[in-house]
């Protein structure tokens, strides 16, 4: 499942506040996922003339590549 942010913006492009509305059922994956969409995204200015906010949903798909895990300690056949 994918975890689904929500974000206020402001006319700048900046994001103002964030909340985590549904989980991935991973935490690390939800606080990652909040924290890319607090500090780590930007958006186009609006309107000049504009003062107000926008708000939106942003999801992150979560897939794990099977090469990396590390952990496994027997091959099934």
């Amino acid at each position: 499942f994918p975890s689904r942010v929500q974000v206020v913006v402001d006319s700048q492009g900046r994001v103002l506040s964030g909340a985590l509305l549904e989980s991935s059922g991973h935490k690390p994956a939800d606080i990652v996922a909040l924290d890319i969409s607090l500090k780590k995204i930007y958006f186009e200015k609006s309107s000049p003339a504009s003062d107000s906010v926008e708000i939106g949903d942003l999801l992150f798909h979560w897939h794990v590549d099977p090469s990396f895990i590390t952990n496994i300690v027997e091959q099934i056949p």
